[in-house]
């Protein structure tokens, strides 16, 4: 996957991962952009698989570092705020120049999300919303009424595989604790 770099209109610059629909007859009419944890988390190998199978099943896939994530340039620290977050989703939006689109937030790009949803200048933008994963929401979306949506986003990812955490922790190559 080519990484290609965007400016945006609100001054970051951030790496762009496209994955067209793989099969064009499937395809879904609105874009969906993926809004990865961070904020300074680059977009993973298994993000970069579950991308790939929502383009499997038809879906324009568009997926962006959040700024000071990954390949993306850094921004001074006082820049880093929700709010900047949320001005540079609605600016990658409106570089697609493909009208509103779909966003699925996870981690803390679902808390970004959230915050979007409550401004409704980025809210317009928006033609639906997934949140996955958001952590604790409080502040102004809290209070929403009217959700729609599913109860869960486990159709959207196939089932795991592999080995599970029996729920203890491993812990390699620490010292001990001191007594």
């Amino acid at each position: 996957m080519a990484t290609q770099h965007w400016s945006l209109a609100t001054g970051s610059r951030v790496a762009v991962y496209h994955y067209p629909p793989a099969h064009p007859g499937t395809r879904h009419p609105i874009p969906l952009v993926y809004l990865n944890g961070g904020p300074v988390r680059g977009i993973s190998v298994l993000d970069h698989r579950f991308l790939q199978l929502l383009a499997r099943q038809g879906y324009d896939v568009y997926a962006y570092e959040q700024a000071g994530g990954g390949r993306s340039d850094l921004l001074p620290m006082d820049q880093y705020t929700i709010s900047r977050s949320v001005r540079d989703l609605a600016a990658f939006i409106d570089r697609l120049d493909k009208g509103k689109a779909d966003i699925l937030g996870f981690s803390s790009g679902g808390a970004v999300l959230t915050r979007a949803l409550a401004d409704p200048s980025a809210a317009a933008r928006f033609h639906q919303a997934i949140i996955a994963e958001p952590g604790p929401m409080d502040g102004p979306t809290a209070h929403i009424a009217g959700h729609k949506g599913r109860k869960s986003a486990r159709s959207l990812a196939p089932a795991p595989t592999g080995p599970r955490s029996d729920g203890r922790a491993l812990h390699l190559s620490q010292p001990d604790p001191p007594p």
